[in-house]
């Protein structure tokens, strides 16, 4: 009887090994504990992609945000940082093109920037918000490794600042 176990446990052992070594970063649930709470390896990944030196003050993974609107459409972040100007950050990880719609990444946006202020607060209170999405394929097949969108005026060119930003990565992460 105790061998039947023992044999059991092993190959319970064995098949989460199996599981684990099939994980990469593009994984969301993987990726969502790697980062969270992380701030440094935070700070490292949000410096590469954004090109700027960064200081994170708070990092969650699978952050949860609702839809005040009964029957609205729930989000879950999967890696949520704060930067010290209080700039919101939202990093999504996509392994396949289903889900990764580009109007995805316009309500991420959007709720991101809707919980930023409380009632009667100035819009110019708004900070600027990123929303980045890491892929595993070139999801605009032009060969780059990033694509910037920004929110602009197209007769000035002025920009309105805030950015929704895609990584696009060919190798595993």
């Amino acid at each position: 009887m105790a061998e039947n176990k023992s044999s059991k446990v092993m190959q319970d052992y064995e098949k989460v090994n199996r599981l684990i070594d099939g994980l990469t970063l593009f994984d969301d649930d993987l990726m969502s504990r790697v980062f969270d709470k992380n701030i440094e390896a935070t700070e490292l990944i949000l410096r590469i992609i954004l090109g700027r030196k960064i200081t994170v003050i708070r990092v969650n993974g699978q952050e949860e945000v609702r839809n005040a609107e009964v029957g609205g459409r729930n989000i879950t972040l999967d890696v949520y940082a704060l930067d010290e100007n209080g700039q919101e950050m939202d990093i999504e990880v996509q392994g396949n093109s289903e889900g990764a719609h580009i109007r995805r990444a316009r309500y991420h946006s959007s709720v991101l920037d809707s919980k930023m202020l409380k009632e009667g607060q100035p819009f110019k209170k708004l900070k600027d918000s990123y929303v980045i999405f890491i892929y595993r394929h070139d999801k605009f097949k032009k060969g780059l490794p990033v694509y910037h969108i920004d929110r602009y005026v197209r007769e000035t060119g002025g920009n309105l600042r805030g950015r929704i930003t895609y990584r696009i990565c060919k190798r595993e992460l």
